[in-house]
């Protein structure tokens, strides 16, 4: 199958597509990361790793952004190459920002968990220091898959067939960490929505305990307010038949 080069307007077409998406992505993340980082209820451990995702996600739209814009801009095939070193450090980073926005969102998940499960203990587990150590250790956890680059190719790499892409060589550890990265993220998502359903339920049954309660002194406060009232019409009509 013959691959056709892209033309220019092709090229400058997905440009545009490019900065437009990453222009939403930075105002967006750039804005919560303005909350998270001003918004008093946001200086703890929650907060610390809210603003960790954030800056993994805004270094993620700049390597797109920016290796996307030179590659397209220069036009150059070697910048797309495998067998080129310096092709292969932007899906590097892109990989570090992705894995680590999945593992700290997967800390978010279980600080939520901590907060509503342990409210006596949460600060025995949770602080800002810790918080911020936990992200730094997930960042730098995701450049493990990058490590076999020494031996061969096996980062993503921008627009390599010619499709605006970032797809991995056609190499066994491109096919392995193209794997490995649709299981961490299935995996990680799965495990999230496990533990946010059982937070959902303890802010459920947390809210049923309060609310059945305060129904109930209504309810008795409601059957007090009745039964003064037809006191009162009792009173009045006596009084009326006594006068009359």
């Amino acid at each position: 199958m013959t691959i056709v080069e892209p033309s220019f307007v092709e090229n400058m077409f997905a440009l545009f597509c490019i900065v437009v998406v990453s222009l939403f992505g930075f105002i967006s993340n750039g804005l919560s990361l303005h909350i998270t980082i001003t918004n008093s209820h946001f200086r703890n451990a929650y907060g610390t790793l809210c603003t960790a995702v954030l800056l993994c996600n805004i270094q993620t739209i700049s390597v797109i952004l920016i290796w996307g814009a030179v590659v397209l801009l220069t036009h150059s095939r070697e910048l797309s190459s495998p067998t080129y070193s310096i092709a292969l450090i932007p899906g590097c980073l892109a990989n570090v920002s992705l894995y680590g926005a999945v593992m700290v969102n997967l800390l978010i998940t279980m600080n939520r968990y901590c907060a509503l499960a342990y409210p006596l203990k949460y600060h025995n587990f949770w602080s800002i220091p810790k918080a911020r150590r936990a992200g730094i250790i997930a960042y730098f956890l995701g450049f493990l898959p990058c490590l076999p680059n020494i031996l061969e190719p096996c980062t993503p790499i921008f627009n390599a067939k010619l499709n605006y892409c970032w797809t991995y060589s056609d190499t066994t550890c491109g096919q392995f960490n193209s794997v490995f990265d649709v299981t961490i993220v299935t995996s990680s998502s799965v495990i999230m929505g496990c533990i946010n359903f059982a937070t959902f339920i303890k802010v459920r049954n947390h809210y049923k305990s309060k609310t059945i309660p305060m129904m109930r002194n209504n309810f008795i406060g409601r059957r007090k307010l009745d039964l003064l009232f037809f006191k009162q019409v009792r009173q009045y009509v006596q009084q009326n038949k006594n006068f009359i």
